[in-house]
């Protein structure tokens, strides 16, 4: 993998594809490589790829394929919270309770920490076995 600017465009070819426009770059790169790549955004002088060459590449020619890898790093993201996961699961429970007449309205808030409190009870009491 080589991470380079681009020094200079020597050539640019448009392709429309199945899947859209391509455009095909030639060019030399600030650490002296000749490349080649399609992309669906024009590239300019100055951007700064990060490439691996092509592996169906024979080397004999002058520009040589390349595929641009991801740099991106995942971040924190999404992580879910198992308690509100059981809270949220036990509010609908009761709620269903009274729409199917089960309990009354003024019972929800009281179900809803029975269920919670059944399961920490059956976490707690299957947290040994697996």
């Amino acid at each position: 993998m080589k991470t380079s600017k681009i020094k200079t465009i020597d050539q640019v070819k448009e392709w429309d594809g199945g899947n859209g426009k391509i455009i095909f770059h030639s060019m030399q790169m600030e650490n002296g490589d000749f490349v080649n790549i399609g992309t669906k955004a024009p590239l300019s002088v100055g951007n700064e790829l990060t490439y691996e060459t092509h592996p169906k590449d024979d080397g004999q020619q002058k520009y040589v394929k390349i595929k641009k890898v991801n740099t991106f790093q995942k971040g924190g993201g999404f992580k879910s919270n198992p308690v509100g996961q059981v809270v949220g699961m036990a509010i609908n429970n009761a709620i269903s309770l009274v729409n199917n007449g089960v309990i009354e309205s003024k019972e929800v808030e009281r179900t809803a920490q029975w269920l919670i409190d059944m399961a920490a009870k059956l976490q707690e009491n299957n947290k040994n076995k697996f």
